[in-house]
């Protein structure tokens, strides 16, 4: 049995791959953009996958707290959105993350307390409740104290980048039709 791969599409991600790793360097200047262009394109699936099935399959107060922070978010991803046309400053990857955590950690352990009070079959879960509690935690920490300037993470992603275009060189070689 002949196991098939496109190793064309392969060089075509290496290729990409690699010129947004080196396009993320510090010294071009661009890794900020392309940093909060990532970080807006992220919350918008975040927002898509997430929060919009979870808003279709909730009612009452759920649904409120739950479009309350899809709203916060959008706002969020508009001012990223808005940073890129340099109309004002938002505050940091590190911080947005933050708010971001803080926002979903605050809307699920307060929906766990509405449900604990008003249904009686709902069970308190620790799990899930210590969970939430360290989404609040993180976010108001990260949000707070950045640990993580944005320069760092244009290298973080430089080198993820590049690493990904390596892998993706090197199936293409080992898949090519003239390896066989």
């Amino acid at each position: 049995m002949r196991t098939y791969r496109n190793y064309i599409f392969d060089i075509v991600i290496s290729a990409l791959g690699a010129v947004l790793g080196v396009l993320m360097l510090p010294p071009f200047g661009i890794g900020g953009h392309l940093l909060n262009l990532l970080l807006a394109i992220s919350l918008a699936a975040y927002l898509a996958i997430h929060l919009f099935g979870k808003l279709q399959r909730t009612r009452g107060t759920t649904f409120i707290l739950t479009l309350i922070e899809f709203c916060a978010v959008c706002i969020i991803i508009i001012g990223l959105i808005f940073q890129q046309l340099r109309i004002f400053n938002v505050v940091g990857v590190c911080r947005t993350l933050g708010v971001v955590l803080w926002l979903r950690g605050m809307v699920s352990i307060t929906v766990m307390y509405i449900n604990l009070g008003t249904l009686k079959s709902a069970r308190y879960n620790l799990p899930k409740f210590v969970l939430y509690l360290a989404l609040i935690t993180a976010g108001v920490y990260l949000f707070a104290n950045p640990l993580i300037t944005d320069v760092v993470f244009n290298w973080i992603l430089c080198v993820a980048m590049l690493l990904c275009s390596v892998i993706f060189a090197f199936l293409a070689f080992i898949y090519s039709p003239s390896r066989k």
